[in-house]
């Protein structure tokens, strides 16, 4: 298509993807920030929340590592039921092909802690009286940045 643009399908519908959408990788331990931009355009924000998120009690001894995802990765967001692909949740909360390989993951050690927007693992989310991290995803597309001269 030219000037750093493809189209790309979904779900029956045509979209104009531009090669500035696609994120560097990454894999960056976080150190306590309330914000970390992964690129630009893509931004985590860190919450600290009644009832949500990532139980502060489970960082007490423990890291977050941000990272890109690799494949076949398998996350549990439901207590009491099998782990899912991220493939698979990914699908079901309709995100299109082209952003799903972008969207950051939240390991603790070794364990999916979190899919920001998306879910915390069950062992890990806040009990409703108990502080939790959320965290959450920002993307704003290259198109909308700097529009203004």
């Amino acid at each position: 298509m030219g000037q750093g643009l493809s189209i790309s399908r979904h779900l029956q519908l045509a979209y104009v993807v531009s090669e500035h959408a696609v994120l560097g990788s990454y894999n960056l331990l976080w150190q306590g920030e309330s914000e970390v931009w992964l690129s630009p355009y893509s931004q985590l924000v860190f919450e600290k929340r009644l009832g949500q998120g990532i139980a502060l009690r489970h960082l007490e001894h423990a890291k977050l590592r941000i990272k890109n995802r690799e494949g076949g990765e398998r996350f549990r967001p439901e207590q009491g039921r099998p782990s899912r692909t991220i493939k698979r949740m990914m699908q079901t909360h309709t995100i299109p092909p082209w952003q799903r390989e972008h969207i950051p993951l939240i390991f603790m050690e070794e364990i999916l802690a979190s899919i920001p927007n998306l879910g915390v693992d069950a062992d890990l989310l806040a009990a409703p009286d108990e502080i939790g991290l959320v965290i959450a995803w920002h993307y704003q597309s290259p198109e909308t940045v700097n529009t203004q001269n």
